[in-house]
């Protein structure tokens, strides 16, 4: 079955090690992620690259990274 919808635009918020962002991507999300602490972006990015899938990650506070942008779901 092919779905006729876009893939969902997914942000994990204080994303930490970057799990739910992964998980997203590896189910067919476009994954983001941010975190205002720099070992978690590093981790999340790393993380990603170790699972072979793309997400977007940023460093700051809340939605602050994201202004302007807009998501069908958001994890915290």
């Amino acid at each position: 079955v092919v779905s006729a919808r876009p893939p969902a635009r997914t942000l994990d918020l204080g994303c930490g090690s970057g799990v739910v962002a992964i998980a997203a991507a590896r189910r067919g999300a476009l994954a983001f992620a941010s975190d205002l602490h720099p070992a978690a972006v590093a981790a999340t990015r790393a993380n990603a690259a170790r699972n072979a899938v793309v997400v977007d990650v940023r460093s700051g506070d809340l939605f602050e990274p994201w202004s302007g942008e807009r998501f069908e779901r958001i994890v915290f």
